[in-house]
């Protein structure tokens, strides 16, 4: 791919342009070369002091000539051989993923990254851009047998358009022509196993447009005041001392706990990113607490769905006898792990349906169904033995699961069972001071 883009063909007589035209392209020296063209095409100074003229290059580029200080002001590359923007771009074209704004050579990052040495390091790129840095580890770990993982960072619309395609091709085949994998049909595509996550994060902008005001008659007399009404100083100091702390409480992007009762439909109203449309986006809150937590993950069991025979005991207490059942109206996902103190942790998660129907005593239902679970399924018994597999469980949803007593009949000091939702608002806020 070349720059700039033209509208239409250039046609030249006399070193001249005879019609006009339209150049696009991502100019590094825009002010520069607007100077140029208004100063009827004379030189111009740049900061250094350097005398500077454009010219159309006989490719159709458009180019800057600097009549440079016999004694150079920077250090002059020793790096050769590792590729051109030129070069990565026409890669990427044949990748099929053209990015039109210069992309870091992808020779140049390998280069870099295989001064590391030793295998199984990270490399972290906060401007991903085109994604070359995921690309030049995956090359390296094609090329030298190695296991380096790779995180990227990117906000820009071209995470998907460009970024995530680039990085499956990547690892599909080390070459690409015309959009199609080079040696497919010899046997000789040279693809690289890996495993490429992707998480979106909550902007500042997608927790504000989250918030949720609860306001009374009054309060919304208040805020309605004209603003040369005395009581506009009174509005203001109320909507930044108190509401956003206080009336905001239930919103989704502060942490509704209400909706836990089916976590897979906690969602956000999420904006694009030029902000055009905005549609609800599930949140995954089960990454996200592991996140919270700095759980080192070591298995997460897909949803389990049961059915249930409920029935009450003699003194009026809910039981279930469950049975596993795709349709079943319950489901459990389990996630066990081991925290940074070392504890070994089980997160369990559920949905509460019985409460979601509006049924009558429906937490006590869908806690029995908890209790089965638990003992009947998933063999979970928390005792007051220390040899116990798990230290700590985390359940959603209010529940009557007995905390384990020491061995002289006392409660434990940390309670072993935890609700999932205190632990989440606890860690999301925690560091956290509220607006004043």
């Amino acid at each position: 791919m070349r720059w700039p883009r033209y509208k239409k063909n250039i046609r030249v007589e006399d070193f001249k342009t005879i019609d006009s035209l339209v150049a696009e392209s991502g100019w590094s020296s825009k002010k520069q070369l607007l100077e140029f063209i208004n100063n009827d095409m004379s030189p111009v100074y740049d900061s250094k002091g350097q005398e500077v003229c454009f010219e159309i290059s006989s490719t159709g580029a458009i180019e800057s000539v600097k009549k440079r200080a016999e004694v150079s002001s920077y250090v002059t590359s020793v790096i050769k051989g590792v590729g051109t923007i030129q070069s990565n771009s026409a890669m990427l074209e044949n990748m099929g993923v053209p990015y039109d704004f210069y992309p870091k050579p992808t020779g140049l990052v390998e280069y870099i990254s295989s001064m590391m040495g030793s295998d199984n390091n990270l490399v972290l790129d906060y401007f991903a851009g085109s994604g070359t840095t995921g690309h030049a580890v995956l090359n390296l770990n094609r090329s030298q047998e190695k296991r380096n993982k790779f995180i990227l960072v990117e906000m820009g619309d071209q995470f998907h358009s460009v970024i995530v395609p680039r990085l499956k091709k990547a690892s599909y085949a080390e070459y690409w022509k015309s959009r199609r994998p080079v040696g497919i049909a010899d046997g000789c595509a040279s693809g690289v196993s890996c495993i490429v996550k992707y998480i979106s994060l909550e902007s500042y902008e997608d927790s504000i447009n989250n918030l949720a005001f609860n306001f009374s008659k009054n309060q919304n007399s208040l805020l309605n005041e004209d603003s040369s009404s005395n009581s506009s100083d009174a509005a203001q100091a109320y909507l930044l001392n108190y509401m956003l702390e206080v009336e905001t409480r239930g919103s989704q992007s502060l942490l509704n706990v209400k909706n836990f009762v089916d976590p897979t439909q906690y969602k956000l109203d999420v904006k694009s990113i030029n902000g055009s449309q905005t549609k609800a986006i599930n949140v995954d809150l089960l990454e996200t607490f592991n996140y919270l937590l700095g759980l080192q993950v070591e298995h997460i069991a897909a949803p389990i769905h049961f059915d249930a025979d409920l029935s009450q005991g003699e003194y009026g207490r809910w039981q279930a006898k469950v049975k596993r059942s795709e349709t079943g109206k319950w489901w459990f996902r389990t996630v066990y792990g081991t925290n940074r103190a070392g504890q070994q942790v089980l997160v369990v998660w559920r949905n509460l349906p019985s409460v979601i129907d509006g049924e009558a005593d429906g937490i006590q239902k869908d806690n029995a169904v908890l209790d089965a679970v638990l003992i009947e399924k998933l063999s979970i018994r928390l005792t007051e033995s220390q040899d116990d597999e798990i230290d700590v469980l985390y359940v959603n949803g209010d529940h009557n699961i007995s905390i384990p007593r020491s061995r002289k009949g006392e409660p434990m000091e940390q309670a072993r069972i935890q609700l999932i939702e205190e632990a989440f608002h606890r860690l999301m806020f925690a560091d956290t001071e509220a607006v004043h």
